[in-house]
Formats: C-alpha cells, sequence, structure tokens
C-alpha cells in the first residue's frame, strides 16, 4: 500500500497544479516522506521513497521559496 501510495504521489506530482505541489511541500507531508525513507523495517519502501524524494527535489529545484522544505530534506538526507 505504500509503494502504491507512492506511486501515486509521483503520477500527480508529475501531472499536477501549484497548489498540489505546495502540499507536497509542506512540512507535514514532508517529515512523513522522511519517516519513511528512514523506517529500516521495509527496506523496497525505504528505497523507493529516497528516490522519489530525490526526483521530487530535483524537479522542483529552485521554485518558490514555499516549496523549498522539500529540497531542504533532501539536502539533509543527502548529508546524512
Amino acid at each position: 500500500v505504500q509503494l502504491l501510495a507512492l506511486e501515486l504521489t509521483d503520477a500527480a506530482v508529475k501531472n499536477t497544479s501549484p497548489a498540489f505541489l505546495r502540499e507536497l511541500c509542506s512540512r507535514e507531508f514532508v517529515d512523513v516522506l522522511v519517516g519513511l525513507c528512514r523506517n529500516t523495517t521495509t527496506g523496497v519502501v525505504e528505497e523507493k521513497a529516497r528516490q522519489f524524494v530525490q526526483v521530487w527535489a530535483l524537479l522542483i529545484g529552485s521554485s518558490p521559496p514555499e516549496l523549498g522544505y522539500l529540497k531542504e530534506a533532501y539536502d539533509q538526507m543527502r548529508r546524512e
């Protein structure tokens, strides 16, 4: 179920409106996403979540500041 949710979110990110991107980059959503990336009990979900965070952070890039939390979280994960 988690993998399907990640794949659905990925499809939405690639075909979405700015309002959805703001939700995706919200602190609440990103913190849950980072939690999935650090969940060592489900290695497949963890790896897929990390891949999507990387893709989404690069896709969003240097967009408006309200979208910056996802990029910040990605940069933090890379440093860890």
